[in-house]
C-alpha cells in the first residue's frame, strides 16, 4: 500500500454576550472570537501515519475593563501514530504563542500577559471488547510568561474515556481528566482541574439523537495574585472551587448537510471565595451546515 495524503482547512467565527462567571466585570461585554486551522495527515502504510497542523485564534472583548483579555495566538501541532482497525498508539507535540494587544495590572504591576505554551502527549486507544473501547492521553504541559509579574507553570495532564455500546442504538460514555488552565481574571495564576463525566446516549431514529450528561469538576487554584481590589474575604489561602452540571441535548439531522442541536442544563459552582459562587440555568440552539466534497454522498 502506497502513501495516502489527506488534509482539511477550516475557520470559525463567534460573537456572543460575555457571561458573569468568574469575572470582576459585570457590565455589558461582547466577545468576538475567530478560529482557523489547517491540518494534514500522511498515511505511510496500512498502520503508520504522520500528521501535523497549523492553528490560530483571535479573541477580543468590548468591555474596556477586560481588554487585557484581547489576544492573538498561533500554534503548530505535529505527531505520529500506529493504528489497527480499533487500536492506536501515538504521540503529539504542540507549541502555542499567544500575544496580548493590551497590558494588564497584577498586584499593582503593569505587564503584558503574553505567554508561550508547550504540550507533549502519548495517545492511545484500545478495544477491550466488541462493545467497549478505552481512549486516553497522558502528557506534560508547560506555560512560560515572559513577564515576571505572573508565574509560569507546568505539570502532568491526562484524559481517559470509556465507550460502552450495549445495543446498536444506545451507548454510555464515561470520562475523567486532569488538566492545567489559567485565568487572569481570577485570584490566581493557574489551577489544576480534575473531573469526571457520565453521558448516556440514545439514537432514537436516523435523524434524532438524545443524550444526557452529568459532570463534576474540582478546581484547585495555586498562588494568590488578585487582579484589581483584593476581596474583603481574601485571607491569603488558595482558592478551591467545585462545579457540578447536568445537561440534556437533542441532535436533529433533517438532511445530511444540516445539523440542529438543542440543549438545556444546570451548572452550580461552590467556592471558598463567596463572590465566585453561582447557580445557573442555561439553554442553547445551534445550526451547523456541512460542506461535502465530491463523492461524500455516494
Amino acid at each position: 500500500m502506497g502513501g495516502v495524503l489527506s488534509g482539511k482547512v477550516g475557520a470559525d467565527y463567534s460573537r456572543l454576550l460575555g457571561g458573569y462567571a468568574n469575572t470582576q466585570v459585570y457590565n455589558r461585554d461582547i466577545v468576538n472570537r475567530s478560529d482557523y486551522f489547517a491540518s494534514m495527515r500522511y498515511q505511510v502504510g496500512p498502520r503508520w501515519g504522520i500528521f501535523g497542523g497549523l492553528m490560530g485564534t483571535t479573541y477580543s472583548v468590548s468591555a474596556a475593563q477586560a481588554n487585557f483579555n484581547n489576544s492573538t495566538s498561533k500554534g503548530v501541532d505535529v505527531g505520529a501514530d500506529y493504528a489497527t482497525e480499533l487500536n492506536r498508539i501515538g504521540f503529539d507535540y504542540r507549541y502555542n504563542d499567544s500575544r496580548a494587544s493590551n497590558s494588564a495590572v497584577l498586584n499593582g504591576v503593569v505587564f503584558d500577559p503574553d505567554y508561550r505554551e508547550e504540550r507533549a502527549r502519548v495517545l492511545f486507544r484500545y478495544a477491550l471488547s466488541e462493545k467497549t473501547i478505552f481512549d486516553g492521553s497522558a502528557g506534560y504541559l508547560k506555560r512560560d510568561y515572559p513577564s515576571t509579574a505572573i508565574g509560569s507553570f507546568s505539570g502532568e495532564i491526562w484524559r481517559a474515556s470509556f465507550q460502552w455500546q450495549p445495543t446498536p442504538k444506545t451507548q454510555l460514555l464515561v470520562g475523567a481528566w486532569q488538566q492545567l488552565d489559567a485565568d487572569l481574571t481570577s485570584q490566581t495564576d493557574y489551577f489544576v482541574d480534575k473531573g469526571f463525566s457520565l453521558t448516556p446516549e440514545w439514537i432514537a431514529s436516523e435523524k434524532v439523537t438524545v443524550s444526557f450528561s452529568v459532570s463534576h469538576d474540582t478546581q484547585n487554584y495555586v498562588g494568590s495574585n488578585p487582579v484589581g481590589p483584593i476581596p474583603v474575604d481574601f485571607t491569603g489561602q488558595a482558592r478551591h472551587d467545585t462545579l457540578t452540571g447536568e445537561t440534556g441535548s437533542v441532535i436533529y439531522t433533517p438532511i445530511q448537510a444540516i445539523v440542529l442541536t438543542f440543549s438545556a442544563g444546570h451548572v452550580k459552582r461552590n467556592s471558598n471565595f463567596s463572590q465566585f459562587e453561582y447557580n445557573d440555568l442555561q439553554s442553547s440552539a445551534n445550526i451547523t451546515y456541512k460542506f461535502y466534497r465530491r463523492g461524500d454522498y455516494q
